[in-house]
């Protein structure tokens, strides 16, 4: 049981004279169920009033912090500019404490001669000592200049380096003596043989090993999303790196209503419909906009078109209202979040949801739980209503029939399409398609 909405990213642009019949306006790609995504993957874009999946956004650096110090740092570094370093030694990576200690003259002890650093790791213990330091610098310049110096892995490297480009050349060369027939073949270059100080027989030695420098710390990333078309933000961070919350977010779980399908509260079977028999399909639309919602739902006549099998799908009650989440109500309080659970989705697992069910009208409970297929639609006034509402929440129930298609072809799950359009107390309009994936009904 899942239920995927629908983007328009993979539609293409229509002509200004195209149909503007209801066949017209079905997006092509609808059928396509690479258009379909989780709710919790979309972004709703409030510029352009669309559901934005990954492919329609964009993601770029907001900008680069240390983990260790958590200051933030150019875009264009790659590493902490202050005193934070890491241990070299192998499976341990921990955090080093920096220190220094002046050097004096042992002939004037007024005379300063510089400065060394001692480096020392909280984890294992081991201990880097610099060279003499006279000139000021910082700690990540004089590293950095270790490094380059003398360290044997980059002059690894500069083997590598110099083999590779050997290679290149020596195949551009084959090639060359292969068409103009050459009497002198051109030389294989041999790769360069390991350098012994980089050899290690233990883990002792590797320790122990003058080569090792601290490393420097790798800086993290916190990312904005964008929107390709109108280039509007949509999630936005905050600007203290040990904040996880985000001073602007349009993920579309927090304003798109949540479509969730369910059974009548006396199927206890798993799954949803049978061959040949008209079963009741409860669809529950759940509410997370702070405003009170229009909701109309359509479908398509033509639901052979996706699936294999003769699928019926009827539903009386096609527009009306969903109650928004009170301003006062705590969502971390269980009392006030078990209140924005529909009744057929609400279980006797939990002394809670016992507790709500109690409180639920009679009248709600005897509706959810039909003796006949027909006595799950209500109406007044010869006008179909829902069947049950709440807090933030609405329950319609609709009608499906499964008949085998030609050549008796059995499918295990059926696609329902729906199109929503939805309209706010405060003006506010969108309209997207929905897809109900339902499964069998289990024997």
């Amino acid at each position: 049981m899942a239920t995927r909405y629908f983007c328009s990213c993979r539609e293409p642009h229509l002509h200004p004279k195209a149909s503007t019949n209801w066949q017209g306006l079905i997006p092509d790609s609808v059928r396509d169920d690479l258009t379909f995504h989780k709710l919790e993957e979309l972004h709703y874009c409030p510029t352009c009033h669309q559901l934005r999946c990954p492919l329609c956004t964009e993601t770029e650096i907001a900008y680069k912090y240390c983990p260790h110090c958590l200051r933030q740092m150019p875009k264009k570094s790659t590493y902490c500019e202050k005193s934070c370093f890491r241990c070299p030694v192998e499976n341990c990576g921990g955090y080093m404490n920096v220190s220094s200690e002046s050097v004096r003259s042992e002939d004037d002890v007024k005379q300063f001669l510089g400065k060394r650093f001692l480096f020392t790791c909280h984890i294992c213990h081991w201990t880097y000592t610099t060279k003499l330091i006279t000139a000021p610098q910082s700690v990540a310049s004089i590293v950095h200049s270790i490094c380059v110096d003398g360290r044997a892995a980059s002059s690894r490297f500069a083997h590598l380096k110099n083999y590779c480009r050997d290679k290149i050349r020596y195949e551009k060369q084959l090639g060359h003596y292969g068409k103009h027939k050459q009497l002198e073949s051109p030389q294989k270059p041999r790769p360069p043989s390991i350098i012994p100080d980089e050899t290690m027989s233990d883990s002792s030695s590797f320790q122990n090993s003058s080569s090792l420098v601290p490393l420097t710390q790798p800086l993290c990333c916190r990312y904005k999303t964008r929107c390709k078309s109108c280039r509007n933000p949509l999630d936005v961070p905050s600007d203290k790196p040990f904040s996880g919350k985000c001073t602007q977010t349009a993920c579309a779980i927090d304003c798109i209503p949540r479509i969730v399908p369910s059974r009548p509260s006396n199927v206890h079977a798993e799954g949803f419909w049978v061959y040949g028999r008209t079963v009741t399909v409860l669809i529950n639309v759940l509410n997370s906009y702070r405003n009170p919602i229009n909701v109309t739902i359509s479908t398509i006549s033509d639901l052979d078109s996706f699936n294999t099998n003769k699928v019926h799908f009827h539903l009386p009650c096609r527009e009306f209202k969903v109650d928004c989440i009170d301003e006062n109500s705590n969502m971390k309080h269980l009392s006030d979040y078990v209140r924005t659970i529909p009744t057929s989705l609400l279980t006797n697992f939990s002394y809670v949801s016992r507790v709500e069910l109690t409180n639920r009208p009679l009248e709600s409970l005897e509706a959810l739980t039909p003796e006949e297929t027909g006595d799950v639609f209500r109406s007044k006034n010869g006008v179909a209503r829902p069947v049950d509402s709440g807090v933030s929440w609405c329950t319609v129930a609709a009608e499906v029939t499964v008949e085998r298609g030609a050549g008796n072809s059995e499918d295990s799950v059926v696609y329902i399409p729906l199109f929503m359009a939805v309209e706010s107390d405060d003006g506010q309009r969108i309209s997207y398609w929905v897809k109900l994936e339902l499964p069998k009904r289990g024997r």
